[in-house]
């Protein structure tokens, strides 16, 4: 039974109240949106780590490309390959092209479709992890 003692109980204690002028069930807003808080700060700390952890080996380890399409890619956005750099790399969109040639324009030594393959490689199997894990 509510009366007005049992009220601000049950307000604090985060259980929903039956408001009896509108018929409505008031939920607080603070027991949902902690959860979904608290969700999304693991997703962020697993794509973060799985990005760091991806650099971290990048780092350690030699890298080498095992298809001949990703050394044509970068030689040929960067310039590397004795012709002028240039944005039209057959199976990559216009969008990524004319990107990266921006990108390998403005800081040349920086290997730019590398991070992107690290990169995206990282936060795939971070997101891979976070979803085993929340289960």
């Amino acid at each position: 039974m509510l009366n007005r003692t049992t009220i601000p109980q049950l307000q604090h204690s985060g259980e929903c109240i039956l408001n009896s002028r509108t018929a409505e069930i008031e939920i607080p807003d603070s027991h949902p949106l902690s959860s979904q808080r608290r969700l999304s700060r693991r997703l962020g700390i697993w794509l973060l780590a799985g990005v760091a952890a991806g650099f971290l080996f990048v780092w350690i380890m030699p890298v080498t490309y095992e298809v001949a399409d990703d050394i044509s890619a970068q030689m040929i956005l960067a310039g590397d390959d004795g012709f002028a750099a240039t944005a039209e790399v057959p199976f990559l969109s216009w969008t990524f092209n004319h990107s990266f040639y921006l990108l390998y324009q403005t800081a040349p030594a920086v290997p730019w479709y590398g991070i992107l393959l690290v990169t995206t490689q990282a936060l795939g199997l971070s997101l891979l992890g976070f979803c085993l894990t929340s289960s």
